[in-house]
C-alpha cells in the first residue's frame, strides 16, 4: 500500500491562512498605532509606514522561511515572533536611524513583549473561530508532522 501524499491548499486551509495573516497584520497595525500615540509622534501615513512596514515585512519573510502559515504550530509561531519582530525592529532602526544605545534594547524588549502578548491574544481567538481542519491535523499526525 502506497501512502497517499498530503494535499495542501484546500479552500478551508487557505481561508484559515488568510485569516491568520490578516489578524497578524492587524496586530502589527495596533502595535504601531499604540506606539505612535504613546510617544506623541503624530499619526501620519509616513510615521505609520516607517514603523509598520519593517515589522510586518520581516514577520512575513521569516514566516515564509519557517513555514509558519503552511505547517503551523505554536513552536513555529514562537520562532517567527522572536526572529520576525527582532528583524523588524533592526530594519526599522536602520531605516529611521533611532533609537540608539540603551533605548534600542528597551524598544526591542517592549516590541517583543507587546507584540507577543497581542499575538497570543489574537492567535487564541483565531484558534476558537478558525481551528485547524480535522483532516489536516489527522494527516499531519499520520505523517509525523507537528500539529
Amino acid at each position: 500500500m502506497t501512502a497517499r501524499p498530503r494535499v495542501r491548499g484546500t479552500v478551508e486551509e487557505m481561508n484559515r491562512t488568510a485569516l491568520l495573516a490578516a489578524g497578524d497584520t492587524a496586530v502589527f497595525a495596533v502595535f504601531t498605532t499604540v506606539g505612535l500615540f504613546s510617544h506623541n509622534d503624530g499619526f501620519t501615513v509616513g510615521h505609520f509606514a516607517r514603523n509598520f512596514i519593517p515589522l510586518t515585512l520581516c514577520w512575513f519573510l521569516v514566516s515564509f522561511i519557517t513555514e509558519t502559515y503552511t505547517s503551523g504550530g505554536p513552536i513555529r509561531v514562537g520562532i517567527n515572533w522572536l526572529l520576525g519582530v527582532t528583524a523588524g525592529i533592526i530594519v526599522r532602526k536602520w531605516w529611521v536611524g533611532s533609537p540608539d544605545g540603551r533605548q534600542f534594547w528597551t524598544f526591542l524588549a517592549v516590541a517583543l513583549i507587546t507584540n507577543g502578548v497581542f499575538l497570543l491574544i489574537w492567535r487564541g481567538i483565531a484558534s476558537r473561530i478558525a481551528p485547524r481542519p480535522a483532516a489536516s491535523v489527522a494527516g499531519a499526525a499520520r505523517e509525523g508532522e507537528t500539529v
